[in-house]
């Protein structure tokens, strides 16, 4: 079985994620052919790491009121946003599957979690979406059940900046108590809800 994630019911971004103010602090550690907003913009569907170009340094403000909701795993602009807590007992779990950078929120250390494996997709099975003729995304996205069933997280180049897990993720989410995120059971592996 895998699922699809989402922040929890009523919770919102944990951190205000500008793309243009990240990328320019980005381009400073980057080659200058490189444009590091593109590199961005870009990562649901590359599998581009940025450890070796992220600063040591980088800052963010609290999204809001979120800092009162306090949780442990949040999704903000495709990316899983980490707690301490959540960093150190999933760690060694998702490191094969990407990378976590650290971030200081208004003085909180936080760890940003950048995925970096695809699950594959039949195209066949998955429903484009069309508007007017042209095709604006998908209404169904269709895995490949050999491909995604032992990953414990993967993200689709169909569904921009989702991301999916096993149970496996969904157990030690349960596990450890932690809280930020819902897990909805993609049922024959075709994913139908929205993006």
């Amino acid at each position: 079985m895998i699922y699809a994630i989402h922040n929890a019911i009523n919770s919102e971004s944990i951190i205000d994620f500008d793309y243009i103010s990240v990328a320019k602090k980005l381009q400073v550690n980057m080659d200058g052919s490189v444009n590091a907003l593109s590199v961005l913009m870009d990562l649901y569907e590359d599998n581009t790491p940025l450890s070796d170009v992220w600063p040591n340094s980088m800052t963010f403000n609290y999204f809001k009121k979120s800092k009162e909701a306090n949780l442990d795993i949040n999704l903000a602009s495709g990316w899983g946003v980490f707690s301490e807590k959540a960093f150190e007992v999933l760690k060694n779990l998702l490191a094969p599957y990407g990378e976590f950078l650290k971030i200081s929120v208004e003085g909180d250390t936080k760890y940003i979690f950048n995925c970096l494996m695809f699950g594959e997709e039949n195209t066949a099975l998955s429903d484009v979406e069309y508007v007017d003729g042209l095709p604006i995304g998908y209404r169904h996205i269709a895995f490949n059940e050999a491909d995604v069933v032992q990953k414990v997280l993967f993200k689709s180049r169909l569904s921009g900046s989702m991301l999916f897990c096993n149970e496996v993720l969904v157990e030690s989410f349960k596990a450890h108590q932690l809280k930020g995120l819902t897990f909805t059971p993609v049922e024959d592996y075709i994913y139908k809800g929205e993006f």
